[in-house]
């Protein structure tokens, strides 16, 4: 089962400036790693557009990190995942996190996605996870979610198994792709530390980048 993306997300945060300002401060806290331009969307200087709206968008595919952003939300993101990238990208995804520590965090998302090598992708999934009664099937998803508490905070570890063209050197191929998305519950009375979110973080990371099918069924 290969990597082939990961995704720290931190939702309903609070941003104390301008968001081109938290941008270039967010992309310094990841050692300027992106050099290309951010795009720039329409609503970014507007107050009143509902604040889940994007205003910021990057992904530079030389190093293989992007930063999205809305009012109230940030996505760090990697597409070059190895051994070494997932410790990079552990030690960046902690250094946002923390820049919160005044504010706190309303829930966390950290979203890995997989692709498994197969001949057959429907026949893969059925025999996986469906009865033989139901005999063949095409465009199959299964999804389910395995809750669990960290911390005194409900997570969700939500799955997803699916058929999809993924591209390799250029080539697309049918392979099974695997959506895994480890978030944590809305709480509605209060925000959540930096230093909670930092050891969930902390705590899933390794398992998300050693993850096997055995792991997710």
């Amino acid at each position: 089962m290969e990597l082939l993306h990961l995704q720290l997300a931190l939702i309903d945060i609070v941003l104390e400036g301008d968001p081109l300002t938290e941008y270039m401060e967010l992309k310094k806290l990841i050692d300027d790693k992106i050099k290309i331009l951010p795009t720039i969307l329409p609503f970014i200087n507007d107050k009143n557009a509902p604040p889940e709206v994007p205003v910021i968008q990057s992904f530079d595919p030389e190093c293989g990190y992007g930063i999205n952003m809305t009012r109230n939300r940030v996505d760090f993101m990697s597409n070059k995942v190895d051994k070494y990238r997932i410790d990079e990208f552990s030690k960046y995804a902690l250094k946002i996190i923390e820049k919160f520590k005044n504010t706190g965090i309303g829930r966390i998302g950290l979203i890995s996605q997989y692709s498994i090598e197969s001949e057959n992708p429907p026949r893969w999934i059925c025999e996986k996870f469906l009865r033989n009664e139901y005999g063949v099937l095409e465009e199959i998803v299964v999804k389910f979610n395995k809750k669990e508490v960290f911390d005194g905070i409900q997570i969700n570890n939500l799955t997803q198994f699916q058929e999809a063209l993924i591209s390799e050197n250029g080539i697309e191929k049918k392979k099974v792709h695997v959506l895994l998305d480890i978030n944590s519950a809305q709480n509605y009375t209060k925000r959540t530390s930096t230093s909670k979110i930092a050891n969930i973080v902390k705590s899933k990371i390794q398992a998300v980048a050693e993850m096997s099918v055995g792991d997710l069924t």
